[in-house]
């Protein structure tokens, strides 16, 4: 009786598990304003030199939160004290620095966004 008892048991795991695979996956996609990374603003350059204003650093910020890529970004030039950190060079802007203002990560190109405010 407990060998039967758990035959059904697995084949209704089995059964759950092959349906759960077969849905289609749903795309993620999450819009961080201010991003930081290490409770340092998020540089718009990838490494020094530039260029800025890169593509390649929000596709990077965003693979480094969990996602595939970054569907949108927005950066500007700031002027001030305080330090924004690239990720190619690891390297690290104090003042008059090109800061993301916004990147929305996406899992693949549909949109499903969750607005997120200030995350680290």
């Amino acid at each position: 009786m407990k060998i039967l008892a758990a035959q059904l048991v697995f084949a209704a795991s089995a059964l759950a598990f092959s349906t759960l695979a077969s849905v289609p996956a749903m795309a993620r996609s999450k819009t961080f304003h201010s991003p930081k990374v290490g409770g340092k603003m998020l540089d718009g350059c990838y490494s020094w030199p530039g260029p800025c204003k890169s593509k390649r650093q929000a596709n990077a910020f965003c693979r480094r939160k969990g996602f595939d890529f970054a569907a949108d970004f927005e950066a500007s030039n700031e002027f001030g004290a305080y330090q924004a950190k690239r990720l190619g060079d690891g390297g690290v802007c104090t003042a008059s620095c090109t800061v993301m203002q916004m990147v929305r990560c996406s899992t693949d190109e549909g949109d499903d966004d969750d607005d997120y405010g200030d995350e680290d």
